[in-house]
């Protein structure tokens, strides 16, 4: 595990950059989990490190029930793409039983590829600068962005399965912290029942995964599409 992609800016959490996975280059993009926590040092140092945008993924209750230690400076965009659409109680009806876990990233690429359009569009699109991507515990919907952008990038499926599963001892610990609930041993279960782990399902998923193909059926243009590889790649 390359643990020199990890960020320990104050008070962000399962933070990590995706440079150096595939032709990604180091210092463009970060994943995270929630941003509730930073402080004004923890924002300064963001900015530092030359972050212009973050996109929060979160929906507009969970964004509303914040209460953050410090907001963002005046020099980063938030922009929010609510990813899950749980409006749609079709899809969720069945995607709950195994929403948390791995096997929710095919039939979510599947069934909502405008979101996750709306999604990259906005890093695509994002000021000159880092961007920094997140929701809540920074795995699921964090996770099935990355796969994308990791996909776009040409990281291997191997390399896309690590970079999904380094997020569940963070999530596991900051759990401990807060006094919540760890999930963690209720995802192994599932996947156990299933014959399957989380290596598994995330290569699987990567290894026939056509991330520009799929962008552009889901609507992105071409030019928005060479426009998120470059912000990738730094090409």
């Amino acid at each position: 595990m390359d643990e020199t992609r990890d960020v320990d800016w104050q008070g962000f959490f399962n933070t990590r950059d995706l440079g150096g996975l595939g032709s990604a280059s180091p210092g463009r993009i970060y994943r995270a989990g929630t941003v509730e926590a930073v402080t004004s040092t923890g924002w300064q140092q963001a900015v530092e490190a030359g972050v212009t945008t973050v996109v929060d993924l979160r929906d507009d209750d969970e964004v509303a029930a914040d209460r953050p230690v410090a907001d963002p400076p005046a020099s980063i965009r938030v922009v929010h793409v609510d990813l899950d659409d749980r409006s749609d109680e079709a899809f969720w009806a069945d995607a709950d039983r195994i929403d948390g876990t791995p096997l929710v990233l095919g039939p979510f690429l599947r069934g909502k590829p405008e979101r996750v359009a709306a999604a990259v569009r906005c890093i695509a699109h994002a000021d000159p600068g880092a961007v920094v991507f997140h929701c809540g515990a920074g795995r699921d919907r964090t996770g099935i962005v990355a796969v994308v952008l990791l996909s776009l990038a040409g990281a291997s499926p191997a390399e896309i399965a690590d970079d999904y599963a380094r997020s569940a001892p963070a999530v596991s610990a900051r759990a401990r912290v807060v006094g919540g609930r760890d999930e963690q041993p209720l995802i192994d279960a599932i996947l156990a029942r299933e014959g399957t782990s989380t290596q598994e399902v995330v290569s699987g998923l990567a290894s026939g995964f056509d991330a520009e193909a799929y962008l552009l059926r889901a609507g992105l243009s071409e030019d928005e599409v060479e426009a998120l590889r470059s912000r990738l790649t730094d090409a």
